[in-house]
């Protein structure tokens, strides 16, 4: 690709710093090769243990949301979906089917902390039972584990201040949430792309100082957005009822991402504070029964119609 250079094989050791500005990495290979590179902006996408946050002193913010992870390959197994993907929500456990090229599947499960003394003393015996039990699950009776089980115990969200002068992180090494969702992936492509988005034009110029702080500001803001949104959430899992912290963070999450309303854990911890606040937001007066939204489930549904209403009878509102 014109323009740029791939080094295979190098690991960052050292930032070099001018005027309070990142000015390039130096960077050592294998065979103790060394090479600088100067750079007038450095961009670090090496995920969540980013050794170039590392270097440049900025620690990430942990949430715990108290899940660990095993998976393992297996071969000439059948599947129910044929060669689609499966989900299995076991409130609160997690397991999944990915189909491969080669004959190959993936299994995964993600359970909750309680259950992993049960999986360290025997992976196999715990793993495989999980899959047996499930509605409609993979058969394993004629299967081959084509691979040793692959196991993320400790695997917390974090997110980390997104730029320094002459620094930005994008994926996981800005912001890596919860492996549930699997989004990493797009997650890396989306950053970097909004990061292009900010800073594009002031590398294109030489007016880069002073465009470049309203650029590292305008992506800021982006991120701060999204590890708001991302990080409210310690337990995927909704509860019955609205009474607990972990209730509140996912109803508040997920109506955020359905409405693009943000409301504060806060507001959820009596239904009364949620109706004031769609009150205020959609615009009208809206008549809900606090009773209804007593129950998780039923609030949401309870406030999704009645915004949904809302927008039907006056398509043009700001929300």
């Amino acid at each position: 690709t014109p323009g740029v250079d791939f080094l295979p094989g190098h690991v960052a050791e050292r930032l070099f710093v001018d005027g309070g500005r990142i000015v390039g990495v130096g960077a050592r290979r294998g065979d103790e090769t060394t090479r600088d590179v100067n750079a007038r902006l450095v961009v670090a996408a090496d995920g969540r243990q980013s050794r170039i946050a590392e270097l440049a002193l900025v620690p990430p913010r942990v949430k715990a949301h108290n899940r660990f992870g095993y998976f393992a390959y297996y071969r000439g197994m059948s599947l129910r979906s044929g060669t689609k993907s499966q989900m299995w929500f076991l409130e609160p456990d997690i397991a999944y089917t990915f189909p491969n090229d080669g004959g190959l599947t993936l299994l995964a499960c993600m359970p909750t902390k309680d259950r992993l003394a049960g999986f360290k003393a025997n992976v196999e015996t715990a793993f495989e039972l999980m899959f047996r039990r499930l509605p409609e699950g993979p058969s394993l009776a004629h299967a081959e584990r084509a691979s040793g089980f692959l196991g993320m115990v400790e695997m917390p969200n974090l997110s980390r201040r997104p730029t320094l002068p002459g620094l930005a992180f994008i994926g996981d090494a800005a912001v890596a949430t919860d492996p549930l969702w699997g989004v990493g992936c797009g997650w890396a492509f989306q950053s970097a792309e909004w990061l292009v988005d900010c800073v594009g034009d002031a590398l294109a110029t030489d007016r880069l100082l002073g465009r470049s702080r309203a650029s590292r500001r305008a992506y800021e803001q982006v991120l701060r957005k999204v590890r708001h949104v991302t990080l409210s959430v310690t337990d995927v899992t909704l509860p019955d009822r609205l009474g607990s912290r972990d209730g509140q963070c996912c109803l508040a999450l997920l109506f955020h991402k359905r409405h693009d309303i943000a409301l504060r854990v806060a507001e959820f911890r009596k239904p009364e504070f949620v109706v004031r606040h769609l009150r205020n937001h959609v615009g009208v007066p809206i008549e809900v029964d606090p009773t209804l939204l007593e129950s998780a489930s039923n609030g949401l549904d309870v406030m999704d119609k009645e915004v949904e209403n809302h927008r039907c009878r006056t398509p043009r509102v700001s929300l």
